[in-house]
């Protein structure tokens, strides 16, 4: 068992479909992190809901391993802020505040008004953002600058908050004229706090 055991870690150490390196994103099939230097990462602005993981480090360069079959993309340099990973896609903030998003598309997961995939990251609207989050329910959530909640993607079971069930492929306001300061996403469900304190909820509501 021990010998099958180290056989299997060297077989996924030795996995590597992709490496792009020097400031750009890092996607290889290794249990950590690959590139040609040490690098020192920060331990915040990243959320985890897949087998990919991303880490900004000190320079605001964003890295990534794991599974690479849908995410396989080259990251232009820029300064990131925050990313936020989902089964087969991800969101990230750049230090400009812009929301960029990229990999699978399904029930308009990205945001970019399509159902396709994209393999490299596209620009979604013009607001600054200062947080965006992805559920496991294939939605995504995100707050701007002025405080505005957003949601987008998967509808089934009034996921996104806008009292429809229809699926949403462009982020929409819900919780006007609310202000918000932070958004958090359980499986089916999906929790908000405004600025005031008060608490939000939506989605599935059962034990």
């Amino acid at each position: 068992k021990q010998l099958y055991f180290m056989t299997l870690l060297s077989t996924l150490a030795s996995k590597v479909r992709t490496i792009i390196a020097r400031g750009l994103l890092i996607y290889v099939d290794t249990m950590q992190p690959f590139h040609k230097s040490s690098k020192v990462l920060k331990n915040h602005a990243v959320t985890l809901t897949t087998q990919i993981a991303p880490l900004i480090n000190t320079q605001s360069k964003l890295y990534g391993w794991g599974t690479s079959a849908d995410l396989s993309v080259n990251v232009p340099v820029y300064s990131w802020t925050s990313v936020s990973m989902g089964t087969s896609s991800a969101l990230a903030i750049r230090s400009d505040g812009l929301l960029f998003t990229w990999g699978g598309n399904p029930s308009g997961l990205l945001g970019d008004g399509t159902l396709v995939n994209k393999s490299s990251p596209v620009q979604i609207g013009n607001n600054s953002w200062t947080q965006v989050i992805y559920s496991n329910s294939n939605n995504a959530y995100g707050i701007d600058t002025l405080g505005r909640l957003y949601g987008w993607g998967n509808n089934s079971s009034y996921y996104v908050g806008d009292g429809t069930t229809v699926s949403k492929s462009n982020p929409v306001q819900i919780g006007s004229p609310v202000s918000f300061n932070s958004v958090s996403a359980g499986n089916f469900y999906t929790l908000a706090t405004s600025t005031t304190g008060l608490l939000y909820g939506w989605g599935t509501n059962t034990l």
